[in-house]
């Protein structure tokens, strides 16, 4: 294959599956490794896709949508995923719910579990249980700085803060997900906050429909040793799910 039509075909596999490895492309071009990142390196310097430990990502996978638009898609999903992760939680729990739309939905749910704390860094969340006004839910949520696009509270006073509390379960969003690399996001602000969630947490649950597994996105927020329970969609492929199942994960399916 030549070097234009080789170029072309690894384009062509980014935009399908988000993400490439080395190994992969050498076995779909036909193509020694080495040939294999000098394509990669060159279609770096070409602002054409972006360079990972063993492979590459699509140029835009850095780029972060607002909530509005996330909040538009997979929605149903995401209220089937909210529902069964709703029904493990009891009255009494002490869990954290990070910012996003799933998560959001999550909040939604647990309106009549009473009593209830959550540590949230989420503003729209935390506006779902102050509406409610209801003395048994206790609603903690860090001081920091609030990010507009997220409509979050980010920032090193926030990390600090969350670290005076614990809880029973972490339910944690993210941007993509695989084997390999655990849960991901793009939001690098994000990071730290998240990571202080999965600290003061016994339990890290993440909920992602279908449309994020086997994409990356640009830093790890949960690595898949943390991950205990993963809930998503029966959309999503039960050969993709079994490696999450060989890795000692507990997949629960929610069903629209």
């Amino acid at each position: 294959m030549v070097l234009g039509e080789r170029h072309k075909a690894i384009l062509a596999l980014l935009k399908q599956k988000g993400s490439v490895t080395v190994n992969e492309l050498t076995v779909a071009l036909n193509a020694s490794p080495a040939t294999i990142r000098r394509d990669l390196e060159l279609l770096e310097q070409t602002s054409l896709l972006r360079r990972t430990y063993g492979g590459a990502i699509e140029y835009t996978v850095g780029y972060e949508p607002s909530l509005t638009d996330r909040a538009t898609k997979c929605t149903a999903e995401k209220i089937a995923i909210a529902r069964l992760a709703a029904s493990l939680i009891a009255a009494g729990d002490i869990i954290a719910l990070d910012s996003g739309t799933t998560t959001y939905q999550i909040a939604k749910q647990l309106i009549s579990i009473e009593p209830l704390s959550i540590i949230t860094t989420s503003l729209t969340i935390a506006e779902i249980f102050a509406n409610a006004d209801n003395d048994e839910h206790t609603i903690i949520i860090p001081g920091g700085i609030v990010r507009t696009k997220t409509h979050s509270v980010v920032g090193e006073m926030a990390e600090s803060n969350l670290m005076n509390y614990r809880c029973n379960t972490a339910f944690m969003s993210c941007q993509s997900i695989t084997p390999e690399n655990g849960a991901m996001n793009d939001n690098l602000l994000a990071m730290g906050i998240k990571r202080a969630l999965i600290n003061i947490s016994q339990k890290i649950v993440i909920v992602a429909d279908h449309s994020k597994f086997e994409k990356m996105s640009l830093a790890t927020v949960v690595p898949t040793k943390k991950i205990d329970v993963l809930i998503t969609d029966e959309k999503t492929s039960d050969t993709t799910l079994q490696s999450y199942r060989d890795l000692g994960i507990e997949v629960i399916i929610a069903h629209l």
